[in-house]
Parts: structure tokens; C-alpha cells; sequence
């Protein structure tokens, strides 16, 4: 068997983002597949995050988080891998390492001065600190997440991981959309 050339190469690495952009996994996978060992240790950043985020639409948690993983090994400050790392993670009943792999995020977005990006990581630990039972974990992040981004506030309602709170008066203080 010949070896690839570059512009092959480049041609699945764009087919693949291209299904992954219409939510078709199971093509970009199968052109992720016919890339080979050594461009994938080459390109191990592209190729991990593509192939986690094709698990990840497939809903194959457990298999997707070390693609997630590996990828942020590669560029520690890409906030959205920890972010997708986490969610895999939550839903593969790993709540302790979901909650540990957004504080990693939430250190990422401080040294780089990230303030999006760190009301999102906020707003997602204070889901997983919801769910792990942590009323001062979550309040605070909750806190801290709706001073940077208010706009947060609108989708909590119809967030499912705060319905153990819903009746708590801290909760209902913090989330008031009256004003």
C-alpha cells in the first residue's frame, strides 16, 4: 500500500469537520479511519478532537473521552475540549471527573484571561456541583458565571440539572428573573 499524500490527507481531515458540521458522525469517522497511524501521531490534536466529537454526537461517552483527553494534552488551553471532555464525562456517571476537568478549564480560561469562555465553564460546574449535591459549590459558581454572562440566566428554568433546587430559597434568590 502507498502512503497518502498531503492533499489526501487534507481532504479527509476536511471531509470528516465537514459531516461533523451536519451531525453525520458515522461518515467522518469512516474518513478519520483511512487516516493513517503516522499522520494521526502527526496531527494527534485534529485527529483526537474530530474523532471524540464524532463518539461524542454518537453518544459513545466512555469511548469519546479519551479522544477529548488526548486532545487536550496536546493544547492544554483549548477551553471547548474540556468543556466537551466534561460532558462526556458527566454522562458516563464520572461526576467527580467531569467536575475536576472543568476546574482544569476554569485555571485555562484565568491564565489566559478567558472571561466567555469562563462563564460557560462556570455555568457548566455549577450543573455538575448541582448534581454532585454541593449547594455552596454550585450557588458559588452559579454566582459567578451570571456576574459575567446574565444572559444565563434566561436558560436556568429549563435546566433539568437544577431541579433538585428549584424549592431552595438561595436558588430561588440567585435565579430570580425579577429584578
Amino acid at each position: 500500500m502507498h502512503p497518502m499524500s498531503t492533499t489526501q490527507t487534507e481532504r479527509l481531515f476536511e471531509e470528516a469537520e465537514g459531516y461533523l458540521e451536519l451531525e453525520l458522525p458515522a461518515p467522518a469517522l469512516a474518513a478519520l479511519n483511512k487516516i493513517s497511524e503516522e499522520v494521526r501521531e502527526e496531527r494527534a490534536f485534529v485527529y483526537n478532537s474530530l474523532y471524540g466529537e464524532a463518539l461524542r454526537i454518537l453518544k459513545q461517552y466512555d469511548d469519546a473521552a479519551p479522544y477529548f483527553a488526548q486532545a487536550i494534552d496536546e493544547r492544554p488551553n483549548e477551553v471547548g475540549l474540556y468543556i466537551n471532555l466534561g460532558w462526556c464525562l458527566k454522562r458516563s456517571d464520572r461526576l467527580d471527573d467531569a467536575i475536576a476537568t472543568l476546574r482544569a478549564a476554569e485555571q485555562a480560561c484565568r491564565k489566559s484571561n478567558d472571561m466567555k469562555s469562563l462563564a460557560l465553564v462556570l455555568y457548566n460546574l455549577s450543573c455538575y456541583y448541582s448534581l454532585a449535591q454541593d449547594k455552596d459549590q454550585m450557588l458559588g459558581c452559579l454566582r459567578s458565571a451570571l456576574a459575567l454572562t446574565p444572559a444565563f440566566k434566561v436558560g436556568i428554568a429549563d435546566e433539568s440539572d437544577f431541579d433538585p433546587w428549584r424549592d431552595d430559597e438561595d436558588f430561588k434568590s440567585l435565579t430570580s428573573t425579577k429584578s
